[in-house]
């Protein structure tokens, strides 16, 4: 970490540590430690809230929105690299990179002068060539040739001539999104992944063809057609959209999300069938009488301009309520809610973070409900071990993980500062690969029959102040996600209507993993350490547990498997 950022994050600043950079002499090398400190700064569970919240608004300054921090480290360096030039007269022409006809010898000019203006230049190509998947990415021009341009053409130094080649033949991306968008703080990385190949996704759904649906169709050979004519689309395209490589994900994980443009491969009466067993775990109840009255007191209150009353109101529910009732969690809440919002205009203001979503808008409400649960719930970016991979050997980040009694995941939530399509599309399609390993962590254990058909994962995502509750579930082979309610998050008190959905939804996700801790902490865990070194293809070996989901039991795609 650099010596700089042990100051007052107040103190912090671009063009700041630009100038206390001296041990760096290039502009690239500089903001290349700038980066990476802040990115330390922002990922490290270890520091304080306040420095991960500085380094996460100094990031975005820099690569989102006008990127205002970028122009200023642009010209930070080109005020200092002018400084080093002399005042030259110049009588005649440039020629062969050489001055002549100068009033006086000035020596040789350093090309590091015209660094910043170039370093920018290549740095938004780059950023611009990371967008490409794999299979479409053509390699970097790693090095240049020194050229000697003349009139018709370019040659080597050898005298050899500059062949053109011939120009691509490809398509613009059917992206509808931005490339603003595509710059944002939410849409700078995909995961760090590429999509997977579409022979890789075939040969996962056309493992399994087995679920036929009224309409006489077989759904793997459903999602092997459509997985066929995404392939074939972007064959000749110069970059992807986010659903075409979310498609090829799902598709070589075995995941069926009906709440993405999936659900338009399905008539509406295949899709009622696929749904039918489902809807139980996903329609939310409505509050019972004592807590709505409750709930429509409040917003009275402040709907006529009182809220110091309404916040005495519930804090003497509160007192006067059972211990861990809901109603003693629901004044609670509505009590913290105005605390937050009486003396503000709005909880999240516009340069807001993912952080100050989670922690402003959600964490009071989970809290809340959480009072008297078993529930643990790991707040920040942490790593779920049930996602590793060959690079990703903690596994996959995540922005809110659920443990049971004992640590196992038993859910993972999502989280952006602000809704973008793209953003949101990605986010879906990781969140669902990382419930699924989630649920196979679940049905690795000795279930029986009825235990197993309790097992499924429901989570949220939220972006923003706007949130959705999907349930995922192991069907007939396939990792289907189910669509739930949609809500808002209040952040502001004359929109305080919003809470009640929000406590509601969020209480019935919190009571159905509850549910699953009491299921799953009674059982063994078939998953053994020594699988992930030993091959366990040993006819000695003890048989795993068999439920009526287990056979079906498939992992996610990541990169690298």
């Amino acid at each position: 970490m650099h010596h700089y950022f042990a100051r007052n994050p107040s103190e912090w600043s671009i063009e700041g540590f630009l100038k206390n950079c001296e041990e760096q002499k290039t502009i690239r090398a500089r903001i290349g430690v700038y980066i990476a400190c802040l990115n330390k700064i922002v990922n490290d569970e270890n520091e304080e809230i306040p420095r991960r919240e500085k380094a996460q608004k100094l990031l975005n300054k820099y690569q989102t929105g006008d990127k205002a921090d970028r122009k200023i480290a642009m010209n930070w360096e080109l005020g200092r690299e002018s400084q080093k030039i002399p005042s030259i007269n110049i009588n005649n022409t440039i020629s062969g990179g050489t001055f002549s006809g100068c009033a006086q010898t000035i020596g040789t000019i350093d090309s590091s002068i015209f660094s910043a203006k170039r370093y920018y230049e290549e740095e938004d190509n780059y950023e611009e060539e990371q967008e490409q998947t794999k299979r479409v990415r053509f390699d970097e021009e790693k090095s240049k040739e020194k050229l000697s341009l003349g009139k018709k053409g370019g040659y080597f130094a050898d005298g050899t001539k500059i062949k053109k080649s011939a120009p691509l033949n490809l398509l613009p991306s059917d992206d509808d999104y931005s490339s603003e968008e595509h710059d944002s703080e939410d849409n700078e990385q995909d995961d760090d992944e590429d999509a997977p190949s579409s022979e890789e996704t075939l040969n996962s759904v056309l493992s399994q063809k087995k679920w036929i649906l009224p309409s006489g169709e077989n759904v793997g050979d459903v999602i092997a057609r459509n997985v066929s004519a995404n392939a074939k689309a972007i064959q000749k395209k110069k970059k992807t959209s986010a659903i075409e490589r979310a498609t090829l994900r799902y598709g070589s994980s075995r995941i069926i999300d009906l709440s993405t443009n999936m659900k338009d491969w399905f008539s509406v009466d295949d899709r009622k069938f696929m749904i039918k067993n489902h809807n139980a775990m996903l329609q939310v109840p409505a509050m019972e009488n004592e807590e709505s009255s409750f709930v429509t007191t409040v917003e009275n209150m402040i709907c006529e301009e009182k809220a110091n009353e309404a916040y005495k109101f519930c804090f003497k529910t509160h007192f006067n309520s059972e211990e861990n009732s809901f109603m003693y969690k629901l004044s609670k809440i509505y009590c913290d809610f105005i605390y937050r919002c009486k003396d503000q205009t709005d909880m999240l203001d516009h340069g807001h973070t993912e952080i100050d979503v989670i922690l402003k808008t959600c964490s009071y409400i989970i809290e809340g409900l959480n009072k008297g649960l078993v529930i643990r719930e790991r707040w920040g970016e942490s790593f779920c071990p049930l996602t590793r991979s060959i690079e990703y050997n903690k596994g996959r980040k995540c922005d809110v993980r659920f443990l049971s009694t004992l640590g196992a995941d038993i859910g993972e939530w999502e989280f952006a500062s602000n809704f973008t399509a793209q953003k949101a599309i990605g986010d879906r399609c990781r969140s669902a690969r990382i419930n699924q390993s989630i649920l196979n962590g679940l049905l690795n254990r000795n279930l029986n029959d009825e235990q197993a058909k309790k097992i499924n994962v429901p989570f949220l995502q939220v972006a923003g102040t706007s949130a959705q509750m999907l349930v995922e579930d192991l069907v007939e082979g396939f990792y289907v996600v189910f669509p739930g309610p949609t809500f808002e998050f209040p952040t502001k008190l004359q929109h305080i209507e919003n809470l009640k959905s929000a406590v509601n939804i969020i209480k019935f996700v919190m009571d159905k993993y509850n549910q699953i801790n009491k299921i799953v902490e009674s059982k063994v865990r078939t998953h053994n350490a020594f699988d992930d070194i030993f091959s366990n293809n040993n006819d000695l070996s003890i048989s795993k547990y068999v439920h009526c989901k287990s056979k079906y039991i498939c992992e996610p795609w990541w990169t690298p498997k």
